[in-house]
Order: C-alpha cells, then structure tokens, then sequence
C-alpha cells in the first residue's frame, strides 16, 4: 500500500520521497516552483553528499586526491 499524497523523484539518486515525510522548510514551495520553473528534487541525503563534494572542491582538493608529499 502506498501514502496517500504527493510524491517526488530524486534527480541524482531516483528515489521517491513523500512530500509530507521530507521536513526541511520550504518544500511545499519547492511542489509549486518545479511545476513552471523546471526544477529538480534533490532527496536530504544526495543534498548533504552533493554539498560535501563541492565544499571539497571549494577548498581546492576533491576527495582521494591528496597525497603525501615532502616539505
């Protein structure tokens, strides 16, 4: 059986959350934006992965590129 109400696909990972089970602030405007502005849902754990990746490239290494190297 499935929760009534409305769902959404994450664009990075394909999985389908329920509106009413992703709490963080704004979503339901998020529900009204997506329809005309074309943007993609982005689940809380791809959003938290997809932020640490760039804070890494941000600060000018990606993850597994540092080595050792002497002084």
């Amino acid at each position: 059986s499935s929760a009534a109400g409305d769902w959404v696909n994450c664009g990075i990972c394909g999985e389908w959350a329920h509106f009413g089970c992703d709490r963080r602030q704004g979503l339901g405007a998020f529900k009204d934006y997506a329809k005309t502005d074309g943007l993609e849902y982005i689940c809380p754990h791809c959003s938290v992965t997809n932020f640490k990746k760039k804070q890494s490239v941000a600060n000018g290494y990606s993850q597994g590129s540092m080595s050792s190297r002497p002084l």
